[in-house]
């Protein structure tokens, strides 16, 4: 049912060179997000493994940082004249950042 390893490898390869590429062109972030992340992980395993934990590890600093951000963009909101069309729909895109592992391994560990 499974891929010998060498079958793997070259797919991985063959989506990481193509289709993620291709989602990313098509702005379909989600898929090349996944698509790259699986690729990554197939092709370097171990490195894919000191990548997630490293992301598991900085998960609550990330959320401190979004929480805190979110109390003063309510802050400043709330002090907003009623003329602006104010409300709270907006503090919705104050998220954790959003990079694929292939990415953030690009980005730490690789540069």
């Amino acid at each position: 049912p499974y891929l010998p390893i060498s079958h793997r490898a070259a797919t991985a390869r063959e989506t990481l060179q193509i289709f993620a590429p291709l989602a990313h062109r098509l702005g379909l972030w989600a898929y090349k997000t996944e698509l790259s992340d699986l690729s990554f992980k197939y092709l370097f395993p171990a490195e894919f493994m000191e990548v997630q934990e490293y992301i598991e590890r900085m998960a609550p600093q990330y959320e401190d940082v979004i929480a805190s951000s979110q109390d003063k963009a309510r802050a400043v909101s709330s002090s907003l004249p009623r003329s602006f069309a104010r409300h709270d729909g907006w503090l919705g895109a104050l998220q954790e950042p959003s990079r694929s592992l292939l990415g953030t391994f690009a980005a730490e560990y690789a540069g």
